[in-house]
Order: C-alpha cells, then sequence, then structure tokens
C-alpha cells in the first residue's frame, strides 16, 4: 500500500505515477528511480522500505499530512478525508528548485 502511496510501486503507470508526483509535491525522477530500485529487488542497502522511506523524507512537511490523505483517498485506500483546513493544501511547483 505504502508503495502506490508515494508513487513508487513498479506496477503503476506513468499517469499514475505524475498524478503521485503532483499531489505530493515530488519530481517524477525522483519515484521513478524509486520503482526501479524495488523493480531490481532486494539489495544489500535495503529494500521496499527503505525507499519509501526515502521518498517521504524528500516530500515538504507543509501540509504533508493533508496531501498523503488526499493521495490515499485517489488511492482507494480510504475514503474521503474530512479536515478542518482553510482552503486546500498547497500544492507546489515541482518545475522550480
Amino acid at each position: 500500500m505504502w508503495s502506490r502511496l508515494v508513487g513508487v510501486d513498479p506496477a503503476l503507470s506513468d499517469d499514475a505515477r505524475l498524478r503521485a508526483a503532483l499531489m505530493l509535491g515530488i519530481d517524477t525522477l525522483t519515484l521513478h528511480g524509486g520503482a526501479n530500485q524495488i523493480r531490481a529487488g532486494p539489495t544489500s542497502k535495503g529494500g521496499r522500505a527503505l525507499i519509501i522511506l526515502s521518498i517521504l523524507r524528500h516530500l515538504h512537511p507543509v501540509g504533508l499530512l493533508h496531501r498523503l490523505l488526499r493521495r490515499g483517498f485517489e488511492c482507494r485506500e480510504w475514503g474521503m478525508p474530512i479536515i478542518d483546513v482553510r482552503g486546500e493544501a498547497p500544492l507546489f511547483n515541482i518545475t522550480k528548485s
């Protein structure tokens, strides 16, 4: 479930990976790299869990809970999040460094 949630599941399509990147505010190259590492199989450097933790560390902390809740709803892992926020969580521009 977590690999789908953060967009590194090797079975995801490019379109699904792009939606994950836009929702979470991370670049697609990082997600493609993580998916390729998982596809290659376990290594001495760690497996799927370490790759997922690496992705989570790359995510901007502002609005992270809201973005993860929305992403989980998009992946059909849980229902629509009911969270009291003022406006939408920020969507980050991933084209700027």
